[in-house]
C-alpha cells in the first residue's frame, strides 16, 4: 500500500523504500529506470493518466471526494461536468450539499406567479438528477467550512473534502424596514407562491366590473429594484392585474393597482446589455407601470416608503428585488470579500490560497473579471464548465483556465406571453420572443415531466384560453 493509503501494486513490478535519512520524506517507486519520489499526500491525489504517463501501472485507485455547497444552476452544472464529461468513472466521488431536496428552476418563477405553470413543474428533486454510483446529496445546511481542516461542518455533521465548490448563492441585501412593514420578495418559489396568494384577492375584483367611484381605492405595489427580477415582476402584476392580455392587448377587465418600480441607479438593467434597456422602457411605459430612475429607499414602513429629497410614497405592497449580498457564512471563509460580501475569487474561479477551492455564481465577486458578469443562469453554466475543468487541471497539475465570460444573448419576459430578446445584435419583441425563451428553458429543465408541463403551457394553454375566450368562459387565475 503506497502512503499508507489508497495504492495497491505488485510486488513483483515494484521495489518499495523509504526514503533515505535526510532526504526528501515521502516514498519511492523504484524501476528499472531513475526512481520516482512520490509524497504521501501528494500520490494520493494524483491523476491515474498522470502515473501511467511516467511509466508506472496502479492495480486499483480510490476515490477523492469532490464537495459541492449548494444546489442551484452553479452546484448542478458543476456536478453534471464531473460526472458526464470530465472525470474518469469510478475514480471520483461527488457530493451535493444543499438545504433544500429539490432543485428550483427559477426562471420560470414568473409562470408560477401568472398561474401558467403549477409550482410542481419546475421543482425537481436533486437525487434523481443522475444515477451514478459516485453522485450523492446530502440534505443539510451548512454552517461553516474549515478551510485549512478541509471539513464542510453541516447540521447533519462534518464532511471532509478532497476539492470544494462553493455555489450556496447571495441573499437579498440589507432591507432599511421597520418590524412593521410587509415585505415580499422573488427569489424562491416559496417567495413566489407567498406573492401570489397576496395578489389572488386583487385579480378576482379586475375582473369584476366597479362604479367608477372605486378607482379612487385602487391599490399601489412598489417593486424595489429595476433589475430583471423587478421588471419581471412589475410587467407580470400589470398583466395580471390592470387588464393586460396575454399578447398585451388591453382586454375588458378594470385596473385595480398602480404598479411603481423604483430604481436607485440612473437605468434599468444595470448588470446587462445596452440592447434590451430601451425596448424594456418602452414597455414599462405602454403597459402603464411607473418608473422611478436615480431614487433611493431611506426607509420602508407600514404603507410608507420614504425616498431620497424628503419624498414620501405610500404603497400598499412592497416587493424588494435591489440587489443581493454574500451569506454570512463567507465572512466565516476568511479569504477577501468585495463591499457585498460576495467572495474575491481569481480569475481562474479559485480561492487565493486555497488551491483546492473554488467558487461560482452569485457567490462570488465581479471584480476579477475583465467584463461584467450578470447574475444569471447563462453565465452560471459558463462557470460550472470552467470550474470542472480546472479542477482536473489542477489534479493533472495543467495549467488552469481563467473565466471569459461570453454573451450569447438575453431574453426578458415582460408579462403574459411576451418577452424581449436580444440575440447576435437582433432583438425581438413580443410573442415570438416568448416562444424563443421557452424552448431555450425546454432544452434546459430537468426532468421529463417538467419538460412536458412547459409544452402543454407553450403550444396547447394558448389554444385553451383562445377557446374559453370564444365561449365566453373566465380565464383561470
Amino acid at each position: 500500500m503506497l502512503g499508507g493509503a489508497k495504492y495497491l501494486t505488485r510486488a513483483h513490478e515494484y521495489a518499495f523504500a523509504r526514503a533515505p535519512p535526510g532526504s526528501q520524506r515521502g516514498l519511492s517507486l523504484s524501476l528499472s529506470r531513475k526512481p520516482v519520489k512520490l509524497n504521501a499526500g501528494t500520490a494520493e491525489r494524483m491523476d491515474v493518466r498522470t502515473l501511467r504517463a511516467r511509466g508506472e501501472e496502479l492495480r486499483n485507485v480510490g476515490s477523492s471526494k469532490i464537495v459541492i455547497l449548494g444546489g442551484g444552476f452553479g452546484g448542478i452544472y458543476v456536478a453534471q461536468h464531473l460526472l458526464s464529461c470530465c472525470l474518469p468513472p469510478k475514480q471520483w466521488e461527488v457530493n451535493l450539499i444543499n438545504c433544500n431536496p429539490h432543485f428550483e428552476f427559477k426562471p420560470l418563477l414568473p409562470d408560477v406567479l401568472a398561474g401558467r405553470l403549477p409550482p410542481k413543474c419546475i421543482t425537481t428533486r436533486l437525487d434523481s438528477l443522475w444515477t451514478s454510483e459516485n453522485y450523492h446529496v446530502r440534505v443539510a445546511v451548512v454552517t461553516g467550512v474549515d478551510l485549512k481542516k478541509h471539513i464542510v461542518k453541516t447540521t447533519g455533521g462534518n464532511v471532509d473534502y478532497d476539492y470544494l465548490v462553493i455555489a450556496l448563492g447571495a441573499a437579498p441585501g440589507v432591507v432599511p424596514a421597520d418590524r412593521g412593514a410587509r415585505l415580499f420578495f422573488c427569489e424562491s418559489l416559496d417567495d413566489c407562491l407567498r406573492l401570489r396568494e397576496h395578489v389572488l384577492p386583487l385579480m378576482a375584483t379586475s375582473t369584476t366590473k366597479l362604479p367608477k367611484r372605486t378607482d379612487r381605492k385602487r391599490r399601489t405595489i412598489a417593486v424595489i429594484g429595476a433589475g430583471p427580477t423587478g421588471i419581471e415582476v412589475a410587467c407580470e402584476l400589470t398583466h395580471m392585474l390592470n387588464g393586460q392580455g396575454n399578447r398585451g392587448e388591453t382586454t375588458g377587465g378594470r385596473a385595480t393597482a398602480d404598479i411603481v418600480l423604483i430604481e436607485s441607479s440612473s437605468h434599468i438593467l444595470s448588470t446587462w446589455g445596452r440592447g434590451l434597456r430601451k425596448p424594456a422602457e418602452d414597455t414599462l411605459k405602454h403597459v402603464g407601470v411607473r418608473l422611478l430612475t436615480g431614487t433611493t429607499v431611506k426607509r420602508i414602513a407600514k404603507g410608507v416608503i420614504r425616498l431620497n429629497g424628503g419624498r414620501i410614497l405610500r404603497a400598499d405592497t412592497v416587493i424588494w428585488s435591489g440587489g443581493l449580498r454574500g451569506l454570512p457564512l463567507y465572512r466565516s471563509l476568511g479569504t477577501p470579500l468585495d463591499a457585498d460580501d460576495r467572495i474575491r475569487v481569481m480569475p481562474t474561479l479559485r480561492l487565493p490560497g486555497h488551491p483546492n477551492v473554488f467558487a461560482l455564481g452569485d457567490a462570488v465577486s465581479t471584480g476579477a473579471f475583465s467584463t461584467p458578469v450578470p447574475q444569471s443562469a447563462q453565465a452560471a453554466h459558463q462557470q460550472a464548465g470552467l470550474v470542472a475543468d480546472n479542477i482536473r487541471n489542477s489534479i493533472e497539475e495543467r495549467p488552469l483556465r481563467t473565466f471569459h465570460y461570453r454573451e450569447l444573448g438575453v431574453v426578458l419576459p415582460i408579462g403574459g406571453r411576451r418577452a424581449i430578446a436580444s440575440i447576435m445584435g437582433f432583438t425581438l419583441n413580443g410573442h415570438t420572443a416568448w416562444v424563443l425563451e421557452k424552448a431555450l428553458f425546454l432544452a434546459r429543465i430537468p426532468g421529463l415531466t417538467n419538460k412536458l408541463s412547459l409544452l402543454d403551457a407553450v403550444a396547447l394553454e394558448p389554444l385553451a384560453d383562445r377557446g374559453r375566450r370564444r365561449l365566453g368562459w373566465p380565464q383561470p387565475a
